[in-house]
């Protein structure tokens, strides 16, 4: 389906709009795997606000920063924090984004 492209659902029209990956990015956080702090990179659009949370994989947020949109990079301290897996997700109203973090120690 193309961006735009309208698709009849039960009696219900949706439009369907493809993400823009360069509005909102998120990049795979370093080092990975982690184990007392972890870096993350992404971009914002210039006028949005956003947030960066940390989840267990049981979906429990963990910890979040309120991020503004000049901000570009975040450092976690993540010495409260069992070896796993868990997920940080970049949200704003535009959407979200996420990525996979893993904590050895």
């Amino acid at each position: 389906m193309s961006s735009g492209e309208e698709r009849r659902l039960d009696s219900v029209f949706a439009r369907w709009e493809a993400p823009s990956t360069s509005e909102m990015t998120l990049s795979a956080p370093w080092p990975c795997p982690a184990t007392e702090r972890v870096e993350v990179s992404f971009s914002l659009p210039s006028s949005t606000p956003a947030r960066l949370s940390l989840y267990d994989l049981a979906g429990r947020r963990l910890t979040s920063l309120s991020l503004t949109p000049e901000t570009t990079s975040a450092t976690l301290e993540l010495t409260d924090y069992p070896s796993g897996v868990y997920l940080l997700r970049l949200s704003s109203e535009l959407g979200s984004v996420e990525q996979r973090l893993v904590i050895s120690r």
